[in-house]
């Protein structure tokens, strides 16, 4: 665990001299539980990869085979550059695994790739079927369910048909641009998705934009049962080719966005505020800090709803006071 977790951190070091690239991890999410073939698209010498290294021990890997990417048409690659490559592997996400982004590297017989984030959900997982770019074309989804997809044509936009209930209350969230942070060829290039909600008629009721730097959030309470669309696309209608992969996740779990105070001190038991999503049948919030915490500790919040989200929890050795209105 030591020695996984001194390789995660340093390897940024490595990328910079042209060590193994990940540039793409597909699909981006896979659910606890469950084992999952992912496959990944990089460069410079992946053939000789033999094991991956998550953070933690609630989920493995295990390297399938190697793919060489490059196309026959183009001939060889110049002198000094690489062709693509991909890797195909097995994850298992045990039952218990915590949901939520997690990092990992590509051990090679003689380097470390570069960060790669893989995203672990609760929620069933399916893949985007093309095509699904209008209403009438409209991929078939179910609540809760997380789709892992791809915006790789111009002007690309994915769309999402599902039945909802009145009164019933829905996050969407995608997991984007977090997912693809890490890729050093993706520095400053992130995909920048934006969602709208439409209903039969094509009305839009809502749509939301940034908010996890460029991944939009969106929270619905359903007025009527009926069908309704999710239109998903790049908002400055770029394609990203095969390099822009998102998780789109559609939940009736708490979902919390921020807990006050947002620091404590070890040792003590704290009562939160949460803000948030379906947050109803949770009436106060108390966690208790352990004595050794430090720097933050994370936590999931538990509802007859089920299980949150991971929140953060700062922690600080200072003495803390709470502002006075």
């Amino acid at each position: 665990m030591l020695c996984a977790s001194f390789l995660l951190s340093w390897a940024p070091v490595y990328a910079q001299r042209g060590y193994p690239s990940i540039e793409t991890v597909y699909p981006g999410a896979v659910t606890r539980g469950q084992t999952t073939e992912v496959f990944l698209r990089g460069r410079y010498n992946l053939r000789e990869a033999y094991r991956v290294l998550f953070e933690g021990d609630d989920i493995t890997a295990t390297v399938l085979d190697w793919q060489d990417l490059s196309d026959p048409e183009k001939g060889k690659e110049k002198p000094g550059t690489y062709g693509p490559e991909g890797l195909r592997l097995r994850v298992t996400a045990a039952e218990d695994a915590v949901p939520g982004i997690r990092p990992f590297r590509i051990l090679t017989k003689g380097s470390l790739s570069a960060l790669a984030h893989l995203l672990v959900t609760r929620a069933p997982c399916v893949t985007e079927s093309e095509p699904n770019d209008s209403t009438t074309n409209a991929q078939t989804i179910g609540v809760p369910e997380t789709v892992n997809g791809l915006l790789d044509q111009v002007a690309d936009t994915d769309v999402y048909k599902f039945a909802a209930k009145a009164g019933q209350r829905v996050s969407f969230i995608v997991h984007s641009a977090r997912l693809q942070r890490p890729v050093p060829n993706l520095e400053r290039n992130y995909s920048d998705v934006m969602i709208s909600l439409r209903d039969a008629d094509d009305n839009e009721l809502a749509a939301a934009d940034d908010w996890k730097g460029q991944d939009p959030r969106l929270f619905y309470t359903f007025e009527k049962d009926g069908v309704y669309y999710l239109h998903l696309r790049e908002a400055r209608y770029h394609s990203g080719k095969e390099k822009w992969w998102y998780a789109l996740s559609l939940l009736t779990t708490p979902y919390v966005t921020s807990v006050f105070p947002p620091v404590a001190e070890p040792g003590s038991k704290v009562s939160l505020q949460l803000e948030g999503f379906n947050l109803d049948a949770v009436d106060g919030y108390e966690v208790d800090v352990p004595a050794d915490a430090t720097g933050q500790i994370e936590f999931q919040v538990e509802s007859p709803l089920g299980s949150s989200n991971l929140v953060s929890l700062a922690i600080s050795d200072l003495p803390l006071s709470i502002e006075a209105n």
